[in-house]
């Protein structure tokens, strides 16, 4: 299971030009949702996620934390 990396979610939206409430508005959420999301307080569920990442434009592992980086 991924584990979304806030700090990416929120660069990535910030990156396409995109405020919380436009995002919002996109995925038919509300913007304490999309706040929550970024701020790592909730996790977006699967079909969600892969709606931010279309938004945004990025490929789904973008927005993932590396699980593996410094295991060896």
């Amino acid at each position: 299971m991924p584990v979304i990396d806030k700090t990416r979610l929120r660069a990535a939206r910030e990156r396409a030009g995109y405020s919380r409430e436009y995002a919002a508005l996109c995925l038919g959420k509300t913007c304490r949702t999309i706040e929550a999301y970024e701020r790592g307080t909730a996790v977006p569920p699967g079909n969600v996620l892969v709606a931010l990442a279309a938004l945004y434009s990025v490929k789904v592992e973008a927005l993932c934390r590396d699980e593996m980086a410094g295991a060896w």
